[in-house]
């Protein structure tokens, strides 16, 4: 008695739009078996031993009917054991938004950004701060492993150097009593380049730090009123705001 066995690749259950092979393997066809194929019992293919398709839903049946041209078989046409096929759903396709330097992916989880088109080490949480110019994408992987990508966009990183100091910093209040506030506009994206010293009206250094955040405060309660000055500089541009410290 004739028999047919099908295989599939890549696998029985994959993700939404990937194209599937099943390839019949007879045993007694003969030679020049047909075959007939068939999703959920409607005809599909052509007479192959080979079917593919890229449109499968969830749950549908592929089998195929071979006919054999064996000489003296008992039955001729055998069909194949039902293939059920499992078909995961693609996460929604994300989108990427801009402030400054930092992208936010549209997908809370599941994210892997790349730039020009290669994966970005590390670079899996919902949110990623670019340091260079350059075409970013986000993928997106679900539970069931299956992936989608956002459109490849241009971002253009923004470094201090293209933000003038004098505009991004706010000294207050000025004059003041005890504390004094240096505050920087989150525009700023890259603390990291700047770095703020303090002198006294007669140049002497009192206060230096590389460790500048957004908000920024000094306390000259035990200094001596006068004049004051802070400065701000980084590689290429350089600030200084003048304070006066009253009793």
């Amino acid at each position: 008695l004739p028999t047919v066995t099908v295989g599939v690749t890549p696998a029985a259950a994959v993700c939404a739009n990937t194209n599937v092979v099943f390839t019949a393997t007879p045993t007694f066809g003969g030679t020049a078996p047909t075959y007939v194929w068939k999703v959920n019992g409607n005809v599909q293919g052509t007479n192959s031993a080979v079917f593919s398709s890229n449109a499968l839903s969830n749950g549908d049946i592929v089998t195929v009917e071979m006919t054999s041209n064996e000489t003296c078989v008992s039955q001729a046409t055998v069909l194949s054991t039902p293939q059920t096929i499992t078909v995961y759903a693609l996460p929604a396709v994300p989108t990427i938004s801009q402030t400054g330097n930092v992208l936010t992916s549209s997908a809370v989880t599941g994210n892997q950004w790349l730039q020009n088109g290669a994966p970005i080490s590390g670079a899996s949480s919902q949110v990623y701060t670019i340091n260079a110019t350059g075409y970013y994408a986000v993928q997106v992987t679900n539970s069931n492993g299956c992936s989608v990508q956002s459109d490849s966009v241009q971002f253009t990183y923004t470094g201090l150097e293209e933000i003038v100091l004098k505009d991004a910093v706010s000294i207050m209040p000025n004059p003041f009593v005890e504390n004094v506030m240096v505050n920087i506009a989150s525009k700023v994206k890259d603390l990291s380049q700047l770095n703020l010293t303090i002198t006294n009206e007669l140049g002497q250094l009192i206060f230096e730090t590389n460790k500048v955040d957004y908000i920024n405060k000094f306390d000259f309660g035990q200094r001596a009123a006068g004049v004051y000055y802070i400065h701000l500089h980084d590689s290429q541009q350089r600030q200084t705001f003048k304070v006066i410290k009253q009793n």
